[in-house]
């Protein structure tokens, strides 16, 4: 029994199953990671940018508002609450605050800086939306990008008396996320490629052996009955493989009988052989490899009576092993032909080999 050798399989090309393979799962693992990376991304960016945001309300909160209402009403100046309320807001290392009169003039700065008239998109959607608030994401006069959020300041009597702007820089923010969301990403990239290579392994636990049933059923097909398939998975394909195999076992089995002798030759050669059974016939044999011989000459030789030799050369002469020719009112014996001969000295070499 022959098994295909693994030396003689290649490795699969892409090809096939597996190039079939890889436009299907590569396309759906890429469009999956596209999908986890843009969703990964945008959390982690509104996370960060939640959490600022969340500083920024608390500078620029209701309560902030009050305060500064609080302070107007005993008499207090904005830039005299402004520098008060500035001096004790929690988040001003992380944040600045500007107090924005109603001319749009930023009037004092937690920076400590004068701030020239810019553009404050933030402080004019407050002034028109009815929760008196806004926010902003952007780049200020210096190019800096930010996010503000401006709460109107209103006296008791309800009128406007200027702004709370609380802002942070988002660049160092952008960088963070922009860090994370690289690492993400590199992740994702080593997830892919993990994936790629499991399936890989796993594809080839397929190729190779329908590769190896390939080879066999070629060899099958030539009428090589003796090959057989190592079966290496207790699976669907070790099935297959079992079930070639028993195919090429019964193919090999049918075929070895159709090559055996019908019943009727076995049965003759069987009687032949028996004729080889005893002693006298074969002896009566062997003094027939030299020549023609009488009866009696035959049972001088091996030493037997002529009665005995008679009835022999009857049942040799009936196995047509012998035959006869009549001169005058003899009669003289002889081997029928070179096939008894080489039955004769086969088996006396085989007898001389054991």
């Amino acid at each position: 029994m022959k098994k295909i050798s693994k030396e003689k399989l290649h490795l699969p090309k892409i090809e096939g199953i597996t190039l079939r393979w890889l436009i299907n799962i590569i396309g759906v693992i890429v469009v999956f990671f596209i999908i986890v990376f843009i969703i990964s991304a945008f959390a982690i960016k509104n996370t960060y940018y939640s959490n600022v945001e969340s500083i920024l309300n608390s500078g620029a909160s209701s309560t902030a508002v009050s305060y500064f209402s609080a302070n107007l009403d005993v008499g207090n100046t904005l830039e005299q609450s402004a520098t008060e309320y500035i001096d004790s807001y929690s988040y001003k290392e992380k944040t600045t605050t500007w107090i924005i009169d109603n001319d749009g003039k930023v009037v004092v700065s937690s920076s400590g800086f004068a701030i020239e008239k810019q553009e404050m998109p933030d402080y004019e959607e407050a002034l028109a939306s009815d929760s008196n608030k806004s926010k902003y994401i952007g780049k200020i006069s210096n190019g800096e990008k930010v996010m503000a959020v401006c709460r109107i300041i209103k006296d008791s009597n309800g009128d406007n008396v200027g702004a709370i702007r609380v802002l942070s820089s988002l660049e160092q923010i952008d960088r963070q996320v922009a860090t994370l969301t690289f690492l993400v990403f590199i992740g994702l990239v080593i997830v892919f490629a993990l994936i790629i290579f499991s399936n890989l392994f796993f594809i080839r636990s397929i190729i190779f052996p329908v590769q190896e049933i390939t080879e066999t059923t070629k060899k099958i097909s030539q009428g090589d009955y003796s090959v057989r398939i190592e079966k290496k998975y207790d699976d669907e394909i070790g099935n297959l493989c079992d079930s070639i195999n028993t195919m090429a076992e019964e193919i090999d089995i049918n075929k070895l009988k159709k090559s055996m002798l019908e019943e009727d030759t076995i049965i003759d050669i069987a009687e032949l052989f028996k004729v080889f059974a005893d002693s006298t016939r074969v002896k009566i044999i062997n003094a027939l490899l030299l020549g023609k011989l009488c009866v009696g000459d035959i049972a001088t030789i091996i030493n037997t009576s002529q009665s005995a030799v008679s009835h022999q050369l009857r049942i040799l002469k009936s196995a047509k092993l012998v035959k006869y020719t009549k001169v005058g009112k003899t009669v003289y014996y002889e081997l029928s032909d070179e096939h008894v001969k080489t039955l004769f000295n086969m088996g006396k070499e085989h007898i001389n080999e054991i």
